[in-house]
């Protein structure tokens, strides 16, 4: 089948006294990410605001109690003198001296495109020996060169050669807010100190069961974990269940075989209840475990969603034919059901891709539809009746079954459904109400996502598989997307996540501190460890 596949909450500010700050604040404070949009309302921007900023964004341990040695002191406001304070203890802030020889802020100064990638990286502990391109290099300051080399080596701004970098002039708010914004990705991903590794697969297509680096699947969709901890691979387009024995470091085939090619030299799928060693299957995608350990899961292309019994046979557990229809389970009907999720009852939850909506599967099989408007594509929140999707092909719930996640993978957003009503969490419409496609990073109200697919939570995190970014990002409670692995760039990579590639991943499922990753187009299962303290 063809599918369409189509920086930052504001901190309230606290008015201090130089000599003291509230023991309280100090403890409890974090940094956060800033929508630097209202943080920043001007292209003006002085070194006193970038570096309240820049504070804000970056500093974890607040103190506060270091005597500032500027000779201008008195020109910085009184409630943004701790944010000073912390930078200079650090490090950060050094300061420069005036015509007088007095070391000294300059507070009002506009802050200058060396001052500002100076700062940043000083924060991130990041130089380079890269030899910058630019025509004007030797206008750089020599305490600044460092820094910018290392922004320019990796990417974060456009270095290209005999072009005027202009060191001494301010920064384009826009680029500014960029750069905030790449900059505290960063440092959220090179904090945590963990690395994407492959699970299993070589990365050609094909389908062995065999030792991780032997092993190979076939764009493979969608992963998910049982109460052991073993990992369910559905390789989609071997129309196989495998699972890998996290124990034994094995992987082994439990459902699915291959019978014939298609044109394409894909396993053809069929429809086939029965004994597992019998049973057929035509583009398995996504499945959950429930409270008894069954696998139920989705089975796109034969618009069901079937189910792998303790007795080791495969029924149909709901859906007939294509089409869309609510009812029993035995008349019920799915038009490419992309991705279910399961709440603490039972209740089995569709996103049903093709019909545009999003179902809901009672633990006696009975089949309703809970959002969306049957078989009409569009972009609209609201009354979750009236609401509209676009191939949605993700979903998440929280246990109590209170709060439905979706990736509305046409229409490039997250959602959410709450209390009847469906809400846009994440993702931009241009003004006349479509759906825009992209990459930006920053808080919910103005971040970018490009076919987004698969969608977990860890603790109230939101991890999804960006697939049209080649990435893994995260919505954190705070309400702050970020990305947590992978660039714009398709590939693969392992090691850092920040340099980690991958090609069009389609599923992530989070289970004890680690993220499983369906990395479909490179025909592999990665993993990467996820701290979840740190997007808290």
């Amino acid at each position: 089948m063809n599918k369409r596949f189509i920086v930052l909450a504001l901190i309230t500010a606290i008015v201090i006294v130089y000599t003291t700050f509230p023991a309280a604040f100090l403890a409890s404070a974090q940094p956060a990410f800033i929508d630097l949009t209202t943080e920043l309302n001007t292209n003006v921007v002085t070194r006193e605001e970038f570096c309240v900023v820049l504070s804000k964004l970056f500093i974890k341990e607040y103190i506060g109690n270091s005597e500032l040695p500027f000779k201008d002191i008195d020109l910085i406001k009184p409630e943004n003198l701790v944010y000073i304070q912390l930078l200079y203890e650090k490090g950060v802030l050094k300061g420069s001296y005036d015509v007088e020889g007095n070391l000294s802020m300059f507070p009002d100064d506009i802050i200058t495109k060396q001052e500002i990638f100076t700062l940043l990286g000083r924060v991130l502990g990041k130089t380079s020996e890269y030899i910058l391109p630019f025509s004007d290099e030797n206008k750089i300051s020599s305490y600044a060169y460092k820094y910018i080399a290392w922004f320019a080596e990796n990417h974060f701004m456009e270095a290209n050669p005999g072009e005027n970098f202009n060191p001494k002039e301010g920064l384009i708010l826009d680029e500014l807010i960029e750069l905030m914004e790449k900059s505290y990705e960063f440092y959220q991903i090179s904090d945590s100190a963990v690395t994407v590794k492959t699970l299993f697969g070589t990365g050609s297509r094909g389908f062995v069961d065999a030792d991780p680096l032997k092993a190979r699947f076939t764009q493979p969709y969608g992963v998910t974990c049982d109460k052991s901890g073993n990992v369910f691979v559905f390789d989609t387009y071997n129309n196989a269940i495998r699972k890998i024995d996290i124990k034994k470091n094995t992987l082994s085939t439990i459902a699915g075989k291959m019978v014939i090619l298609d044109d394409n030299e894909f396993s053809r799928g069929y429809y086939l209840d029965g004994k597992l060693k019998d049973a057929l299957m035509n583009r398995p995608v996504s499945g959950v475990f429930n409270s008894k350990g069954e696998l139920i899961f989705a089975d796109s292309e034969n618009h069901t969603v079937r189910i792998i019994r303790a007795n080791n046979v495969m029924y149909t557990y709901a859906g007939t034919t294509q089409g869309y229809l609510d009812g029993g389970r035995d008349e019920a009907k799915f038009n490419c059901p992309m991705a279910i999720a399961i709440d603490g009852t039972d209740h089995i939850y569709v996103a049903d891709s093709l019909n545009n909506c999003v179902r809901k599967i009672s633990p006696e099989g009975r089949v309703t539809t809970i959002a969306g408007i049957p078989k009409t594509e569009g972009c609209a929140d609201g009354m979750a009746d009236q609401s509209l999707f676009r191939e949605p092909s993700g979903i998440t719930v929280t246990s109590d079954g209170k709060i439905i996640y979706v990736a509305d993978t046409g229409n490039h957003r997250i959602v959410k459904i709450e209390n009847g009503k469906v809400t846009t969490i994440a993702g931009i419409t241009d003004g006349n109400g479509d759906s825009l496609g992209g990459y930006k990073a920053g808080t919910v109200k103005n971040a970018m996502f490009n076919l987004p697919v698969g969608i977990t939570l860890a603790n109230g995190i939101l991890i999804i598989a960006d697939s049209g970014n080649n990435m893994i990002r995260a919505i954190t409670p705070s309400g702050n997307v970020l990305k947590i692995a992978g660039n714009s760039e398709p590939g693969d990579r392992g090691g850092n996540p920040w340099e980690a590639m991958f090609n069009q991943p389609m599923g992530v499922y989070y289970n004890d501190g680690m993220i499983y990753i369906a990395d479909t187009v490179n025909n592999k299962i990665k993993t990467m460890q996820f701290n979840v303290d740190l997007y808290q």
